[in-house]
């Protein structure tokens, strides 16, 4: 998957100019997750978790073994690094490496200038009322190498469960790992407590504000009766969207978080 130069092959480069991907699957009926984390050379990252999922008893694979995993099943190296990727990389190097995340240095990472990344996230329910969800993901630009964010993290980069829904994050993913967002919704919010999915995605984010009140990130669900909704935090309530696709017209249709 890829989108507006931040997620896919030729976004958000790394400290060293690197292109690497994150990417997870899971399936709400079984319940089994693939997942591949600063995965390098291969484009199709969703096919590479999907891999993890179909052909190990493993969740997640990281780094040049998962890499060397996914070849061996047939997705082909490529250089996922391009000239808009590389002049980012460049401008980077040129302004003082700024904004960088070492707390030694300036400025914040909590900067909304400087948000600089995005997730695809997909939440998907079948005819038989089978859910499943993906992500896929570069991370944040100019991040240290190495770095995994949340996207590739069960129930913080998406969650589903066959008879209750699921949910999709992007944000801040160094933070969101640790509140679990898409968990947060889909199980707790939306199984135990019956929210509605915009209630269950507002609950799930400001979990996050009351440790991190600088934080910023999107949320998006959807429940087994076909109801969604969003919820946005910090620099994302400004322009966070979500799409679905109409189960009555095929249509797909674009709404602000706040809809």
């Amino acid at each position: 998957m890829q989108c507006d130069h931040s997620v896919g092959f030729g976004g958000s480069p790394n400290e060293r100019g690197e292109v690497t991907l994150d990417a997870m699957i899971m399936n709400g009926r079984t319940m089994q997750i693939g997942a591949v984390a600063n995965l390098k050379k291969i484009k199709h990252a969703v096919k590479a978790a999907r891999l993890v999922m179909d052909k190990t008893y493993m969740t997640l694979l990281a780094g040049n073994d998962a890499t060397e995993f996914a070849t061996k099943f047939g997705l082909k190296q490529t250089n996922l690094s391009t000239e808009y990727s590389n002049e980012l990389h460049k401008k980077w190097i040129d302004g003082g490496k700024v904004p960088n995340y070492w707390k030694s240095e300036e400025p914040n990472v909590f900067d909304p200038n400087h948000v600089g990344h995005d997730t695809i996230g997909m939440v998907t329910r079948d005819s038989q009322s089978n859910f499943a969800c993906s992500t896929s993901t570069n991370g944040l630009s100019f991040r240290i190498p190495g770095r995994v964010g949340d996207a590739p993290i069960p129930g913080s980069g998406c969650y589903v469960e066959n008879g209750v829904g699921g949910a999709a994050a992007t944000g801040l993913g160094d933070v969101l790992m640790r509140f679990l967002p898409a968990y947060r919704a889909v199980v707790v919010n939306m199984k135990y407590r019956n929210m509605h999915p915009k209630d269950a995605c507002a609950e799930a984010l400001q979990e996050v504000l009351k440790y991190e009140p600088k934080s910023f990130g999107g949320l998006v669900c959807v429940n087994e009766a076909g109801e969604y909704g969003a919820a946005a935090i910090g620099a994302f309530r400004d322009y966070y969207k979500y799409s679905f696709v109409s189960m009555d017209t095929g249509r797909v249709i674009v709404r602000n978080w706040n809809e």
